[in-house]
C-alpha cells in the first residue's frame, strides 16, 4: 500500500500539442517518470519514440484525430523497452518504414491503435518474453510481413481488433503469433489479408505454444493463393491445445489444404474444439472448411490427438478431398450436432463431404444432419446411427454461393430441432 501511495504521488501528467506545455511526445517522454500519464492533444506529430519507463501515452481525441509520423532514417517509429500503455493513436509511415518493436517491455497493452499503409515490415512486431494485450485496433493495408508479427514465448491477447486487406510474403498476413505462449483472439475480424505462404490471415502455434483460443470472431475473403498455401483463413500447429468457438468462416480460400482451418500436428497427443462455429463457402484443394493433418516428418504420431466437432453449422464448402474436412493421420475425433450442406466438389471416388485416411483414425458420428452434398457423405468411415439426411429447413437459403441474403437459423419446421444429442445444449435446445 505504502509503494502505490508513493508511486501515486510522485505521477504526473503531462499535455502534449500546440499551446500545451509540450511541443512534441518526445519532449514530454523524456520529462516524464515511471507512471506518468502523457496525454498528446489532435494533431500530426512528426517524431519517433524511444520509450524507456513506464507511461501511458494516449490521445486525447482518439486514433481518429491524433497522427504519429515516421521523418527521418531508420525504420522504427516507437521501441517499446519498458511497460507501457498506448492509446488513441494512428501510426503513418511518413517518409520512412513504421513499425512497432517491443523487445522485453512484458505488460505492453495497445488501445485504439490504427496501423494503415505500411510497407515492407510489419506495424506491431513483439520480441522475447513479452506479454501484450491489442485491443479495439485497427491494422489496414499493411504490405510486407505480418501486420502484428508475435516473436514471443509471452502471452498475447487481442480482442475487438479488425485486421482488413493486408499482404504479406510470411504466413499470416493479418497476424503472425509463432511460439507465443499462449493466444487469445476473441471478437475481431480478418477480412480480406492474403499470405504468400500458408495462413491467409493468422498464424499461431510452434515450440513454446502451449494455447490457442478464438472465440466469436468473423474470418471472411482470406487467401493463401500460392503453392504451399495451407489454411486460407488460419494456420495452427504444434500447440498442444486449441479451441475455436461462436466463429464465422466464409469464402476463404486455399490453395493446398484448409480453406478455413488448417492445422498440423507434429507430436501427437493434442486436443482441438470447434464447437457453434459457420464454415461457409470456403474452399481448398482438400479440407474446404478444415483440414487436420497430425503427421510427423511422414511418420504418423503416436499417441494419436482427439478433435472434438460439435455444434457447427458447415454450407457450400468445397474441396476434393474432403469438402467440409479432411483428417489424416492419427486423430479420434468425435463428432455430433453438425449440419453438412451443399458441399462441392470434382465427382469421382474420392469426393466426400468428411475424409478420414491414413492410419489409426477413428471419428465417431452421432446426431448429425447431412443434405445436398456432392459425393458420398464420409469417406473411410461410417455415418452415425442417429445422423439425419434431410433438409435443415434453414429459415432462408438461397444456395447461391452469397451468403449475405441467407439466414440459416433452423426454422420452426426444422426436422433438426430436438434432434441433436442430449446431453449438447444450443441455441434451439438439444438440436
Amino acid at each position: 500500500m505504502w509503494t502505490w501511495m508513493v508511486v501515486s504521488a510522485l505521477a504526473a501528467t503531462r499535455d502534449v500539442g500546440a499551446g500545451q506545455p509540450y511541443a512534441t511526445i518526445g519532449a514530454a517522454l523524456a520529462a516524464s517518470g515511471n507512471g506518468d500519464l502523457i496525454l498528446v492533444h489532435p494533431g500530426v506529430y512528426d517524431e519517433r519514440l524511444v520509450i524507456d519507463r513506464r507511461v501511458e501515452i494516449r490521445g486525447t481525441g482518439g486514433s481518429g484525430s491524433t497522427l504519429l509520423r515516421s521523418t527521418g532514417p531508420g525504420t522504427t517509429l516507437i521501441r517499446v523497452r519498458s511497460r507501457a500503455t498506448i492509446s488513441g493513436l494512428t501510426m503513418l509511415p511518413g517518409t520512412k518504414v513504421g513499425a512497432l518493436i517491443l523487445a522485453t517491455a512484458s505488460g505492453t497493452s495497445f488501445d485504439d491503435v490504427v496501423m494503415a499503409n505500411v510497407v515492407g515490415t510489419s506495424g506491431i512486431s513483439v520480441l522475447g518474453p513479452v506479454d501484450v494485450t491489442i485491443t479495439n485496433s485497427r491494422f489496414v493495408d499493411n504490405d510486407g510481413t505480418p501486420a502484428v508479427w508475435v516473436q514471443s514465448a509471452g502471452n498475447v491477447t487481442v480482442t475487438d481488433t479488425s485486421f482488413e486487406g493486408n499482404h504479406s510474403t510470411w504466413p499470416g498476413a493479418g497476424l503472425s503469433a509463432e511460439a507465443a505462449r499462449t493466444l487469445v483472439v476473441e471478437r475481431c475480424t480478418f477480412v480480406d489479408n492474403v499470405s504468400d505462404g500458408p495462413a491467409g490471415a493468422l498464424l499461431a502455434g510452434g515450440i513454446g505454444s502451449t494455447s490457442v483460443v478464438v472465440r466469436d470472431s468473423v474470418f471472411d475473403g482470406n487467401r493463401a493463393p500460392r503453392v504451399g498455401g495451407d489454411g486460407g483463413a488460419a494456420y495452427l500447429y504444434a500447440t498442444p491445445s486449441i479451441e475455436v468457438s461462436g466463429s464465422t468462416f466464409v469464402g476463404n480460400s486455399a490453395r493446398a489444404d484448409g480453406g478455413a482451418v488448417a492445422i498440423v500436428d507434429f507430436a501427437g497427443n493434442q486436443s482441438y474444439r470447434f464447437h457453434h462455429d459457420l464454415f461457409l463457402g470456403n474452399d481448398a484443394a482438400s479440407g474446404g472448411a478444415l483440414s487436420v493433418d497430425n503427421a510427423c516428418l511422414g511418420y504418423y504420431a503416436i499417441p494419436s490427438s482427439d478433435l472434438l466437432f460439435g455444434a457447427n453449422t458447415l454450407v457450400g464448402n468445397s474441396a476434393d478431398r474432403g469438402s467440409a474436412v479432411r483428417l489424416v493421420g492419427c486423430v479420434d475425433a468425435t463428432v455430433g450436432n453438425d449440419l453438412f450442406v451443399a458441399h462441392t466438389g470434382t465427382p469421382g471416388p474420392s469426393l466426400a463431404v468428411w475424409e478420414s485416411s491414413a492410419v489409426a483414425t477413428h471419428p465417431v458420428f452421432d446426431h448429425d444432419l447431412w443434405w445436398d452434398n456432392d459425393g458420398a457423405d464420409t469417406l473411410g468411415v461410417a455415418t452415425g446411427a442417429n445422423d439425419l439426411f434431410v433438409d435443415p429447413a434453414f429459415v432462408s437459403f438461397s444456395d447461391d454461393g452469397d451468403y449475405a441474403n441467407d439466414d440459416l437459423a433452423l426454422s420452426l419446421a426444422s426436422p433438426a430441432r430436438d434432434a441433436g444429442h442430449p446431453a449438447v445444449s444450443d441455441p434451439d435446445g438439444s438440436a
